[in-house]
């Protein structure tokens, strides 16, 4: 063997996915730019795995959580933004009154169809 043979590198074409063990062409395994490679599950495992998490009910309750929280830390800023913007929030808040005097109106009306009038 010659001193000067550069080893080249060969690219694997295939992967043997670490959840199901089925070797499969590399096209089935996402790619990663940060690390330069495929992932070690296939597609299909990641899916089935996604799916089997977004079902469950403790999953549920972390988003929920996770909501809660951000919505608190988010509070100060959006009621910032409110008091510095009052031109913005004008139309919503007077289509909302407007809805509610509405409501409130129907109700009043509903209430006195619904009792007897006593002269």
């Amino acid at each position: 063997m010659n001193s000067l043979t550069c080893i080249i590198p060969i690219e694997p074409t295939t992967k043997v996915c670490r959840k199901c063990g089925i070797p499969q062409p590399l096209e089935r395994f996402p790619f990663e730019k940060a690390r330069q490679t495929h992932r070690g599950t296939c597609k299909a495992c990641r899916a089935a795995e996604s799916r089997a998490l977004r079902s469950s009910a403790e999953h549920a309750e972390r988003i929920r959580e996770a909501e809660r929280i951000r919505s608190k830390r988010r509070r100060p800023y959006i009621l910032k933004w409110q008091r510095e913007h009052p031109d913005n929030m004008l139309p919503g808040y007077r289509r909302r009154a407007a809805r509610r005097k509405e409501r409130l109106a129907a109700a009043r009306l509903a209430a006195a169809q619904a009792t007897p009038q006593l002269f």
